[in-house]
């Protein structure tokens, strides 16, 4: 998903996307930056890889 010019954080990433998908409820997921988990704060730079791994919970 290409990203504004006024993204530079994981933080605004992640505004972006709820704005786009508010079904995921990215509040509650997990953040990774280039495989690896991240804070929010953490820059994007371009071509960077930004994982959203939403909160699953369930069971047997």
């Amino acid at each position: 998903m290409p990203l504004d010019e006024g993204v530079k954080c994981l933080a605004d990433v992640l505004e972006v996307v709820d704005q786009a998908y508010p079904e995921i409820h990215v509040q509650y997921a997990l953040i990774a930056l280039n495989g690896k988990m991240a804070p929010l704060d953490t820059p994007v730079r371009d071509g960077d890889r930004v994982m959203i791994l939403p909160n699953v919970v369930g069971g047997v």
